[in-house]
C-alpha cells in the first residue's frame, strides 16, 4: 500500500478509468503493405481509494500488427485518422506469485480511402511494479 500525502496514511488504491489514448496512428506495414500496424499510448493511473489521489502512474504503449486480409489495397488506397471507438480498463493478476498487470483495452475503427473499415481490439498493459510515483 502506498502512503497518501493528503491523507497522511497508507490507503488502498484504485485505478483511474482510463477514457482516451494518446498518439494514436495507423499505417501499412509488410512487404506488400498487405497488412497494418496500430501504435499509440495510454495514460494508467493508480488513485488514493479514499481521496482520490494521484499517487502512481504509467504510459503503456500499444503496438499491433494486423492482416488486412479482406482489403484489396491499390495505389490510391489511404488509412485514415483511426477512431477510437470504446477503451476499458483492465486489472488482472496480483494473486499468490502472480504479477499484477493493469492496462487497457480499446477498440479501433481503422478506415481506408477506398471504403474498406475494420474494427480492432487492442490491449496495452504494464506490471503494477513499473508504475513512477507522483508524490
Amino acid at each position: 500500500m502506498p502512503r497518501c500525502p493528503d491523507c497522511n496514511k497508507f490507503v488502498p488504491i484504485e485505478i483511474e478509468e482510463v477514457n482516451e489514448t494518446e498518439g494514436l496512428e495507423v499505417q501499412f506495414c509488410g512487404e506488400e503493405g498487405e497488412a497494418y500496424e496500430i501504435t499509440g499510448e495510454v495514460r494508467l493511473v493508480k488513485l488514493c481509494e479514499e481521496c482520490g489521489t494521484e499517487l502512481e502512474e504509467c504510459l503503456a504503449e500499444f503496438q499491433e500488427e494486423f492482416d488486412g486480409d479482406d482489403h484489396e489495397r491499390t495505389n490510391e488506397c489511404e488509412l485514415q485518422d483511426p477512431e477510437e471507438t470504446s477503451i476499458e480498463g483492465t486489472d488482472s493478476g496480483g494473486g499468490r506469485y502472480q504479477k499484477r498487470m493493469i492496462g487497457a483495452s480499446v477498440n479501433v475503427l481503422v478506415k481506408c480511402s477506398c471504403g474498406w473499415e475494420e474494427e480492432v481490439n487492442i490491449t496495452a498493459e504494464e506490471a503494477a511494479s513499473y508504475f513512477d510515483s507522483l508524490v
